[in-house]
């Protein structure tokens, strides 16, 4: 068996016969024991330098006491100095000794699966990413290892097992992934064995000897590499929890282990987060000036992204404690859905025409309950005047109108209130759905039979034939219109849990492109979970921003089901002057497509209270294309004992009309709203234009300033067309704009779009 030392040093202790000379290694390894001794008795300086030289001449010195001038120069030639030089010296060493080389991971290759991932489920899809940069960042430990032959193969088996894993998180495996980061550990562990084989004691020398900081530094990304791979496997172990199936048990099994797995999952995060802060922590130990060119951008990058993955790994933490209380983990957690209808718009997404009542247990569903929303608002004692465009259909406001406010958080606050006054419990939060998210699962699901109703619902035939039923095809004596949405619900969550594999991929896409694109809506009364809930843009609220912004709210009054028929198309243009003031012109044209439809309720006039909601302290210069109306109360409020809504109150004592355009002018979740009545016949095109001054200027007195534009869509909105137009002085310049697409012009710059998701553009001046 070969020295640990003939190893280190290369030497060859063998005498003319070819045998180990164990006399000639012993004495080679008494020098370091000894010095090791002296400098725990402090008899020598722990500064003093042991080089290459010095080991050389005590070895040389015991020679000559025991063999001879002769033979010393014998062993001297078996030392190979070359060899020695090029080990500890690489700095100086020969370069045709470095010719080992890895492929890469190429750039474009990295991280394709997980720009294609929908938003985290509460923080856990965060994992991915995480794991998305610990793979290529840890790849490079694998490339470079000249330590020894036995070295370089674990670290190159670690190489391709980090790309093997890469490869499964890209296909969403997380099974083979797991596996595939665990021989990658085995790997950089089998690498780490060959180097502690030196011992303790000749690595603290070689760490000290000049040159050796490649030594130093390689074992260190060893150490790097094995607790990334470690942290790699913890992380996909977490994800796999959290399989399809997993999560669709949540809607169909009564013993689901979902909440339990999350729990599961949390040991795993912290796991991973641990063997994270040590991987930082030899990363610190790692010097980069010593390591091989190709390999320096790599640990540097490492170095960059290990504390984001770190907060990353926290926050994940804290999302899943969020998410088990959502879930009702420790306590049943009841929640009041509401079901939006978009074809009739209101202000969060649509007319509220059903609601349920679910409740959540360890991650199950324990129990659910819909039921048809007039049935709730005929259990109201409350008296309270409606907001003044409500007036127009009803005397008083109550539930199906509760959805008022532009700012989710603020209706549904409000729609549990009225709730709880038609005796309804008190519940943990509110969920909204529009008919969108439905039609959407239909596409995987396929159609499903009704044969109760007579009726195969599909995506392409739901909205139609739900309504119908609804509207005129319901048993009159029973009186429960809603009641094909109260059977037709069992039978879609049983069709959903029966989906293939593949099939659940696509519905958990289509659920998270329903939360980007609001169609479902969550708040709750919780604070720390409603900030999640807003961090995740699931909750609807109105946003700040200090520049410009602007959302068109649409409310549907007594226009029946004709937003379903109407193309909407808003244009917004930003003209900034000379001196730094800018002037909107905002353009909102809405045809109407509708009148030939076999349906009669997509063939009326489409009634519609339209607000616009802008910077707060935006003035009007000019309104037109609107209808002008009076506002008159339909009955004495006081004489009949009604209540002020003090939200409504605040609002509309403060309201102003202005003279020329008859255009409300008020203030609501922090911005400036313009609101007016807007009606469109079938066949016909009504154009809406307004003018206004922004509350701000450009600063020219600074060296650059910028202007950007947030756009929220409306909530549950199919999505309108989107033009915005930046116009600015021609001897300006852009030094910056997004999106980098834009189409730039002298003096403007366009953009063409959709509203099916929040939109932001801007640019940065240089005067």
């Amino acid at each position: 068996m070969k020295s640990i030392l003939s190893v280190l040093f290369d030497i060859k202790p063998v005498d003319r016969m070819g045998n180990f000379d164990f006399e000639k290694i012993r004495k080679i390894e008494s020098i370091i024991n000894l010095r090791n001794v002296n400098i725990k008795n402090k008899e020598i300086d722990v500064q003093e330098v042991l080089t290459k030289e010095k080991i050389l001449e005590e070895l040389e010195e015991i020679e000559r006491s025991d063999i001879g001038l002769k033979e010393i120069k014998q062993s001297k030639s078996e030392i190979n100095l070359d060899l020695l030089e090029e080990f500890y010296f690489p700095e100086v060493a020969s370069k045709k000794y470095f010719n080992v080389s890895t492929p890469r991971i190429k750039q474009k290759e990295r991280h394709v699966f997980f720009k294609k991932l929908p938003k985290s489920l509460v923080g856990f899809i965060l994992i991915v990413f995480a794991i998305s940069l610990i793979v290529p960042g840890a790849s490079f430990i694998s490339r470079g290892m000249n330590i020894k032959d036995d070295v370089l193969s674990s670290s190159l088996s670690a190489y391709q097992n980090l790309l093997a894993a890469q490869n499964s998180l890209e296909q969403a495996d997380w099974q083979t992934a797991e596996q595939s980061f665990g021989l990658a550990r085995s790997n950089f562990a089998d690498a780490g064995y060959e180097i502690r084989k030196m011992g303790n004691v000749v690595l603290s020398i070689l760490d000290n000897l000049p040159g050796n900081s490649l030594v130093s530094s390689g074992n260190h990304l060893v150490k790097v590499g094995e607790n990334l791979a470690m942290a790699g496997q913890t992380l996909a172990s977490a994800v796999n929890l959290f399989s399809f199936n997993n999560l669709f048990n949540l809607i169909n099994s009564k013993e689901s282990n979902l909440t339990d797995n999350i729990v599961l999952s949390q040991v795993n995060l912290k796991n991973a987060l641990q063997s994270i802060e040590v991987a930082n922590k030899e990363l610190d130990d790692v010097e980069i000036n010593v390591m091989p060119s190709d390999m320096q951008e790599g640990i540097v990058s490492l170095k960059d992204k290990l504390p984001l993955v770190e907060k990353m790994l926290n926050q994940a933490l804290s999302y899943s404690s969020a998410l088990l209380s959502i879930l009702g983990h420790d306590n049943p957690r009841q929640y009041l859905l509401i079901f939006q209808n978009n074809s009739e718009i209101r202000a969060t997404g649509g007319f509220i025409g059903t609601y349920g009542l679910l409740t959540l247990d360890r991650g199950v569903i324990s129990d659910l309950f819909i039921d048809g929303i007039y049935n709730a608002d005929g259990q109201l004692h409350e008296k309270i005047i409606p907001p003044r465009p409500i007036q127009k259909i009803s005397t008083t406001w109550s539930i199906h109108d509760a959805n008022w406010f532009a700012d989710f958080p603020t209706s549904a606050q409000k729609i549990e209130w009225f709730y709880e006054k038609t005796g309804g419990p008190t519940v943990d939060g509110v969920i909204s759905l529009t008919p969108t998210l439905i039609e959407r699962l239909l596409e995987i699901t396929g159609p499903i039979s009704m044969p109760d109703y007579d009726v195969v619902l599909d995506e392409n035939n739901f909205i139609e034939l739900v309504q119908y039923k609804v509207e005129i095809d319901y048993d009159k004596e029973l009186n429960r219109p809603k009641k094909i949405l109260a059977d037709f619900a069992p039978k879609f969550i049983e069709t959903l849990s029966s989906l293939s594999s593949e099939n659940k991929k696509k519905a958990i896409t289509i659920i998270f492109d329903c939360l980007k694109e609001k169609h479902i809506l969550a708040y709750f009364n919780d604070q720390s979970l409603e900030k999640l809930s807003i961090d995740e843009g699931w909750s609807g609220k109105i946003l700040e921003t200090d520049k410009d912004y602007l959302s068109v709210v649409s409310s549907n009054i007594n226009g029946y089901k004709t937003d379903r028929m109407v193309k909407e198309t808003i244009s917004h243009e930003a003209e900034i002057q000379e001196d730094g003031s800018i002037v909107d012109t905002l353009t909102i044209k809405r045809e109407h497509k509708g009148g030939d439809s076999e349906y009669d309720w997509w063939n009326r006039v489409n009634s519609n209270y339209l607000r616009v909601y802008l910077p707060l302290g935006s003035e009007l210069i000019s309104a037109n294309g609107q209808s002008l109306e009076i506002y008159q109360p339909p009955i004495d409020y006081q004489k009949n004992n009604f209540k002020k809504d003090p939200l409504v109150e605040e609002i509309e004592s403060k309201m102003i009309t202005d003279k020329k355009t008859g255009t409300r002018i008020f203030e609501e979740s922090n911005k400036t709203v313009f609101g007016n009545w807007v009606y469109v016949s079938p066949g016909e095109t009504v154009i809406l234009v307004y003018k206004y001054k922004l509350p701000f200027k450009i600063d020219l007195t600074k060296p650059t300033d910028s202007y950007s534009l947030l756009v929220q869509k409306q909530l549950g909105s199919i999505g309108s067309n989107f033009n915005h137009k930046l116009e600015y002085p021609e001897d300006w310049k852009i030094s910056w704009r997004y999106p980098e697409d834009s189409n730039l012009s002298s003096g403007a710059l366009n953009i063409e779009s959709d509203l099916k998701i929040d939109r932001f553009s801007g640019a940065t001046f240089e005067f």
